[in-house]
């Protein structure tokens, strides 16, 4: 069965995109493509680093989007470490620059912008407003409070880390391998059985 998340507003919208990436974002562009009024997935770049070609960097995140099917419209949400600064002419968000290439290039790509929204340590705003003012983090409510939609609290590197192995593991898979490719090189002797070498049995099954 589809579940399917609505968003009253951008706070609201906010709270659906970890659970639409499967994860909470940080130092991340996140592109929505829509179809209408609909998205069921989200796209995750790294931020541009300095020196960057931004130009080159929004050309690239445009086109992924305008290659899903149906794709009408996007919405970009920017989730960074940096915070935005107030100045005499009002609060300047980070990576607004970066944001004023992709918007062009969305536009250019004949794309709705549904909405461009940043996230940073301190609240969240929106790229598109006149005057943007800092919201609080708190008026972000996830849907995973309220449906069993997965933990999706933590960021993008989740599950990227390497088990610890101690030496003796290491020794021991490594004569495995040294075996292995033995065997398929028709060198192996004898019938392997599990007693014999139960790493190596393992990795061939």
């Amino acid at each position: 069965m589809t579940t399917v998340l609505r968003a009253a507003d951008s706070a609201a919208f906010l709270g659906i995109v970890p659970t639409l990436a499967g994860f909470t974002p940080r130092r991340s562009t996140v592109l929505l493509p829509f179809r209408g009024t609909r998205t069921d997935g989200a796209m995750r770049l790294d931020l541009p680093r300095d020196g960057t070609d931004l130009e080159a960097y929004a050309d690239a995140a445009v086109g992924l989007v305008a290659r899903v099917s149906g794709t009408d419209a996007v919405a970009v949400v920017v989730y960074t470490d940096e915070e935005a600064h107030p100045t005499r002419d009002g609060l300047v968000l980070p990576h607004a620059v970066m944001l004023d290439e992709l918007l062009g290039c969305a536009e250019d790509a004949g794309l709705r912008v549904v909405d461009a929204l940043c996230v940073t340590p301190s609240g969240w705003s929106s790229y598109i407003d006149d005057e943007p003012e800092l919201g609080s983090l708190t008026q972000i409510s996830r849907p995973s409070d309220l449906l069993p939609t997965g933990d999706v609290s933590g960021d993008q590197s989740v599950g990227a880390e390497l088990p610890t192995i101690d030496l003796a593991e290491k020794e021991r898979v490594g004569r495995a391998s040294v075996e292995l490719a033995a065997l398929l090189d028709g060198k192996g002797r004898g019938r392997l059985t599990a007693r014999e070498n139960p790493q190596l049995v393992a990795g061939m099954t």
